[in-house]
């Protein structure tokens, strides 16, 4: 994740490389952003993101 400076953005851009899934947490002043991604069995990524109201998430 990384946040945009000044604001309550963040971005996600999962990279699985050779995984087939990947979660983390981020701290935020808000409280956590939780992010999981698997990959699907026809190869696709499905992301799921869990983040406060008062962030904004850009995937």
């Amino acid at each position: 994740m990384r946040k945009k400076v000044g604001e309550n953005k963040y971005s996600v851009k999962p990279n699985l490389e050779r995984l087939n899934e990947v979660c983390g947490t981020y701290p935020t002043p808000y409280g956590e952003t939780r992010v999981v991604s698997k990959r699907q069995a026809d190869g696709k990524i499905k992301t799921r993101i869990t983040a406060p109201n008062e962030i904004q998430i850009e995937s």
